[in-house]
């Protein structure tokens, strides 16, 4: 109910989803609906190093259902296979105080034997990935923004086709997958 009172009244509505944008449109108001680009990236642009001297990969996964044990151990033995290889893979944690969050990249910190790093505002964010060759996540918020900013190419773990983070890849270029068909590439 709110939304739509928020729709009918706007002079126009952004929304960086494709399936948002359709289920506007299906609302049949007289709003125009624009499909972009969160604006908060243009705020990041110069807070970025983008020297890439080491093969750094930066994992941001937040908690969802799709984290099965069978899910877990691939992703735990494709990042074993990345350090072997001399790379080094950092885990943020956007959400460090919800409990399920921190089970997850806990159970990542001790199986990789590496720290979790925090990242609560856009800032940290930006300073833990700059530098990195790639950011594997599953958040929007701030992380691939941060990742367009710095010019940190991403692999975006998206729930379902056509949400936030496919749509946003999409855009970009950049590989979509979910946790099931993640693989190392």
């Amino acid at each position: 109910a709110v939304a739509r009172f928020v729709v009918r009244h706007a002079a126009y509505i952004s929304i960086r989803d494709t399936a948002s944008a359709e289920r506007i449109l299906l609302w049949k108001k007289n709003t125009e609906v624009v499909q972009t680009f969160d604006p908060s990236i243009s705020l990041l642009k110069d807070q970025c190093d983008i020297n890439r001297t080491k093969k750094l990969f930066v994992f941001i996964p937040r908690f969802s259902t799709g984290w099965t044990p069978e899910v877990m151990d691939k992703f735990t033995r494709i990042f074993r296979e990345v350090q072997r290889e001399g790379a080094e893979i950092r885990i943020i944690s956007m959400q460090p105080f919800d409990p399920r969050e921190r089970r997850l990249t806990e159970r990542f910190s001790h199986d990789l034997q590496i720290p979790v790093h925090e990242a609560l505002v856009m800032e940290e964010v930006v300073r833990k990935i700059e530098g990195a060759t790639c950011v594997i996540t599953e958040r929007y918020h701030g992380i691939i923004a941060a990742a367009l900013a710095c010019g940190v190419p991403f692999v975006a773990l998206r729930l379902r086709e056509s949400d936030k983070l496919d749509a946003l890849a999409r855009m970009c270029g950049c590989p979509v997958e979910t946790l099931q068909s993640f693989q190392k590439s």
